[in-house]
Parts: C-alpha cells; structure tokens; sequence
C-alpha cells in the first residue's frame, strides 16, 4: 500500500508572527487606501476585517513558543487600532482633499475603524481571559501532580528506610558472633 500525503498540508516552513503581523498590516493599509480611493466596500471594511481574522487564526494556531499568549493577543489589538487610525487618517485626507467626496465614504471608513478597535479589543479579551482559565486549571492540575508525586515520595522512602532497618539488624545478628 502506497503512503499518500494529505495534499492540504504545506511542506513549506510557516511565516513568522512577526512577518505575518507586517504584512497584514500592509495589507489592511493598502486595502483601506484603496477602498477610501475607489470608494469600494469590499476593499474599506470587508478585506481590513477579513486580514485580522486571518491573522488572528494564525497566530493563535502558531503552537511555537515565539509569542505568550498576551503578545499574541496585544498584536491583535494593535492591529486592529493601526487599521482604525489609518482608516479616519484615509477618510480625513480624502475629505480634505476631495469637495465632491461621497459622505457615504466616511461613514463606512468611521465604521471600519469602529470594527477593527472592536474586533481586535474583543479577540484579546477572550483569549486572555481564556488563557487565564486555563493556566489557572493546570495550575490546579500541577498542584495535584506534585501532591501525588509527595505521597508516592514518602512511601519509597518509609519502604527504604524500612528495609535499610531490617538490614541493618540483619547485619547485627550475623556480626554478633564474630
């Protein structure tokens, strides 16, 4: 029977947290740009949204030790606070630039910037105090490891000590009439 490889898994080495967090916010800074230019909907919030999610996914799966979780759920945040600036930054300089800009162009910069604050503030939230319940469980977890491992302890040494005893009176009857 011939081994067949799951043809869904990539072989390639996985990007960075680091570089992944750069280029998403390029590409939420390009999205926005764009979309504030174009004054598409897709390119202002759907895009932005859908690179934190995908970020977020990510790096949350990343088992490797790079990042604690805090930092995993602060560069959310971050992110989705850079997106807002560069969303009321993009809708200020379009606005200022532009006398005949669609006020429907603000509005739904202003509402991406709402939903990235939002969706990145949410997600650190939850993973935190997620985190928090699970460390507080293996916690409790550990605690009643090393009780055990106590016992376990002090019963090897009361059996040590026990048969180094019966020894040791082995020995005084043997040496006795020496």
């Amino acid at each position: 029977m011939v081994d067949k490889e799951d043809p869904w898994k990539s072989k390639s080495k996985p990007i960075s947290p680091t570089n992944l967090f750069g280029f998403s916010i390029f590409g939420g800074i390009t999205a926005i740009l764009l979309g504030t230019w174009l004054n598409s909907f897709l390119l202002n919030i759907i895009i932005p949204i859908g690179i934190m999610l995908y970020y977020a996914y990510t790096v949350n799966k990343d088992k490797s030790d790079s990042l604690s979780i805090e930092q995993k759920a602060d560069s959310v945040y971050y992110m989705g606070f850079i997106l807002t600036l560069v969303a009321m930054t993009a809708s200020l300089i379009a606005l200022a630039n532009d006398d005949a800009l669609r006020f429907n162009t603000i509005v739904i910069n202003f509402g991406l910037a709402l939903a990235t604050t939002i969706l990145g503030l949410a997600i650190r939230i939850m993973w935190l105090q997620l985190s928090s319940q699970s460390l507080a469980d293996a916690e409790s977890i550990l605690k009643e490891k090393i009780v055990k491992r106590s016992q376990d302890l002090a019963e090897q040494t009361e059996n040590v000590v026990g048969s180094m005893t019966a020894l040791s009176n082995q020995l005084n009857k043997v040496s006795e009439p020496l």
